[in-house]
């Protein structure tokens, strides 16, 4: 069993036990002084019967944790404390997640922001009670009739797909006007099971400050879907319209001559895409399908002035990552990317900003303090060519133009260091 915390605390004597269909099996009582990510200490070990486990007990809390024990392996263990007891999603099971769960709360991942928002029955709704299983977070207002219908259509298909497998479904307005009657009205309208959340002007600016959505009344608004793992931490943003082919009577109704042109034409990603995203998102990256053969060859503008190809830099190893001043995401991708880039001179490493206000890109990028080759795509037609569909995507290219491997999410470092080594021997 191994602790670690995301500031140095210390626990006293807390009784430990793991559940299985045989029942609980007690481990030792752990004392401990726990370390800072990603730093650890081994608390305890102990011998427990071969087989699948999937509740862990510390002291009188209780946290689901499934993971399977073999005999003569260990199983690595990852509990995050807050108050003595288990934090909310704060259980890592195997090594694979283990690893993620250093990662974030180490701060390599980025959160979702914590909020207090109501539901259509007018109960209050925190990010922590998000935990625990996978979320997807889409932005919309009940009156719009542009891509909102079919933001609500593709949450429809999602419900009937993936409603048994234990996946949040939450629309957050953009409009404080939609009150809890007003979105409980509309949840029965459409036949929507899932949350709808608002609040206050301020509360619902500053849920959206992160991913740039401004509140609206009108169909101004960025259109928006994010995902967020288990844990509570952002993994991928998608932006634009959705390919949603058909609507319920109630949803194409709604739709105004703009939003009835975009039914069926969306920007390359749907149910189809945002379901292998769920598939995957508790793992450290998500391998994209467009893994092999040749990178497709481009020519893009770059954002402080001239042009950049990938045929003129054909013979070095090349990182391509897709990215966006609107992605939570990115804020804690990029440094990593450019710092491991940094360690191998040889690997060219270019961003590729999607559909992007330049001047936000700009500003984006100097907070970071990062000044990497960056280019504009703004109409997205390279990220279309390279099956971009969320935010971020890394693409590793070999010296000779095809590629080594590519990544739709956040990598973690360890994935992005070997890549990069792989790239600068060859």
């Amino acid at each position: 069993m191994l602790l670690s915390s995301r500031s140095a605390t210390h626990v006293e004597k807390l009784p430990l036990a793991v559940h299985s269909a045989g029942g609980w099996t007690p481990l030792p009582a752990v004392t401990a002084t726990v370390p800072a990510a990603p730093d650890t200490v081994q608390a305890a070990e102990a011998d427990i019967p071969a087989g699948s486990y999937d509740v862990v007990r510390l002291g009188s809390g209780e946290s689901q944790a499934a993971f399977s024990v073999a005999e003569g392996k260990a199983e690595p263990v990852l509990l995050t404390l807050s108050g003595g007891s288990v934090a909310p999603g704060g259980v890592y099971a195997g090594n694979e997640a283990v690893n993620l769960g250093l990662g974030e709360i180490a701060g390599r991942y980025t959160p979702l922001p914590a909020f207090s928002l109501q539901d259509q029955r007018g109960i209050r709704v925190t990010d922590t009670d998000l935990r625990g299983a996978p979320t997807i977070i889409a932005a919309f207002h009940t009156t719009c009739s542009a891509t909102c219908p079919l933001y609500t259509g593709l949450l429809l298909q999602l419900q009937r797909q993936a409603g048994a497998a234990g996946v949040h479904l939450v629309e957050v307005t953009t409009d404080p006007g939609d009150t809890p009657a007003v979105l409980k009205e509309y949840a029965r309208r459409v036949g929507a099971r899932w949350e709808f959340l608002t609040g206050s002007d301020a509360e619902l600016r500053a849920f959206w400050a992160p991913l740039q959505v401004q509140l609206s009344t009108d169909d101004a608004h960025a259109s928006t879907l994010a995902i967020a793992d288990s844990h509570g931490y952002l993994r991928l943003v998608y932006r634009g319209v959705p390919d949603v082919a058909t609507l319920p009577p109630v949803l194409a109704g709604q739709l105004d001559p703009l939003g009835l042109s975009q039914l069926g034409r969306g920007d390359g990603w749907g149910l189809a895409e945002v379901a292998a995203s769920l598939k995957t998102v508790e793992s450290l990256f998500q391998p994209v399908k467009t893994a092999t053969g040749r990178a497709p060859g481009f020519k893009l503008g770059l954002l402080n002035g001239g042009t950049v190809s990938l045929g003129a830099l054909q013979g070095q190893p090349v990182v391509v990552s897709f990215w966006a001043s609107y992605c939570t995401v990115c804020t804690s991708e990029l440094p990593q990317l450019v710092q491991a880039a940094k360690g191998r001179p040889g690997v060219v490493l270019l961003l590729i900003d999607e559909r992007d206000d330049p001047n936000a890109a700009r500003s984006f990028l100097a907070k970071l303090h990062l000044h990497p080759l960056t280019a504009v795509d703004a109409d997205a037609k390279v990220g279309s060519q390279y099956g971009v569909s969320g935010l971020p995507a890394t693409f590793f290219i070999r010296p000779d133009g095809t590629l080594a491997g590519a990544y739709l999410g956040q990598i973690d470092a360890a994935t992005m260091t070997a890549k990069m080594t792989e790239l600068a021997a060859q």
